[in-house]
């Protein structure tokens, strides 16, 4: 009798001790949601006032990069995965600075159309800019379909979102 008591207390003692082991080998560190979303909304950030100050189109792709990858690795996280609602905030934000750039880089175009931020859907730039960003088509005619948007509500619709991630990273933190 003494000795099973012996062995229960034994084994009961030598869960106690290697429980938290296993557990603090898989699970992962309470804070690293905060520090990879604090990154990725400082990257955000970063860009933004760039974007503000006025940065040109090669300055801002470059800017634009460095970003992307950052918010990049949030999102392919697993943290990611249990904050769907700042995920998607950060999702809607890099993706409209992209846009931007995307825009930005085919006003570029000697077309005075383009230039101006007019694209058509079946010709010159506003072919790859229709095909990667159909969100974007706001005009249909029998014979055409297009783009016409600004840089600038593209970076404000970015920083909205931006806006709506950091809130919710404040009050979740």
């Amino acid at each position: 009798m003494k000795d099973r008591i012996l062995l229960r207390f034994g084994f009961v003692l030598a869960v106690a001790m290697v429980a938290p082991l296993a557990i603090a080998q898989t699970a992962p560190p309470a804070n690293k949601l905060d520090e990879k979303a604090k990154d990725a909304v400082l990257a955000l950030k970063k860009l933004q006032s760039r974007a503000e100050i006025g940065v040109d189109y090669h300055d801002y792709s470059s800017a634009l990069a460095d970003t992307y990858f950052t918010v990049k690795m949030f999102l392919e996280s697993e943290p990611a995965k249990t904050v769907p609602e700042f995920t998607e905030a950060l999702r809607e934000s890099i993706r409209s600075y992209k846009t931007a750039g995307d825009v930005w880089q085919a006003m570029q175009s000697s077309n005075p159309a383009e230039k101006a931020g007019a694209f058509l859907c079946d010709y010159d730039n506003g072919v790859a800019l229709c095909k990667a960003h159909p969100e974007l088509v706001v005009w249909y005619t029998a014979k055409a379909s297009g783009i016409a948007i600004s840089r600038t509500e593209l970076l404000e619709k970015a920083a909205t979102k931006l806006n709506e991630a950091d809130k919710y990273l404040k009050l979740h933190q």
